[in-house]
């Protein structure tokens, strides 16, 4: 059995963050259907940091989706990116305490059962505020999670999983 987890990444209650948790959830309700011999785990990350290694643990690969906030796209505007664009941290002082390279990095290295990097693809959804106590999400914000979710129908169709 292949196991892939989808995790949505995010905090509930600051406005365009939650987009990966509200992805995460409509995919908990609406499970998106693996071929045979596939299973695919629906979570969540709202603590970051080292939690990203724990929710790996024990997967062959993973769809992780979270907000960013560039200012060089429009809001709403989903990326896939790749490990490779992710960043690694010198310190455990950030706003998510570690990056999301980094906490796999540290579970390979104490000797967790992680998914290879290329069997990690992550999705971004680019926000206009994640600094607003609310449940309320920007209009394009909103719109981005059906467009995430169809792209990751997508891939479990084309059987784009680890």
């Amino acid at each position: 059995m292949v196991r892939t987890l989808i995790l949505g990444v995010g905090n509930p209650v600051l406005s365009d963050d939650r987009v990966g948790l509200v992805i995460a959830e409509k995919l908990q309700q609406e499970p998106l259907q693996a071929q045979t011999g596939v299973e695919i785990v629906v979570d969540i990350a709202t603590q970051a940091g080292l939690e990203f290694a724990e929710k790996l643990v024990g997967f062959d690969g993973a769809i992780v989706v979270d907000s960013i906030k560039t200012g060089e796209y429009a809001v709403g505007t989903v990326r896939e990116i790749g490990m490779d664009d992710l960043e690694s941290t010198t310190s455990l002082v950030t706003s998510h305490g570690i990056s999301f390279k980094s906490a796999v990095e540290f579970g390979r290295t104490i000797g967790l059962d992680m998914p290879d990097d290329d069997n990690i693809r992550i999705f971004t959804v680019e926000i206009a505020d994640n600094l607003t106590v609310s449940e309320e999400m920007h209009p394009d914000v909103a719109a981005a999670v059906d467009v995430v979710i169809e792209k990751m129908r997508s891939i479990v169709e084309e059987s784009g999983l680890p």
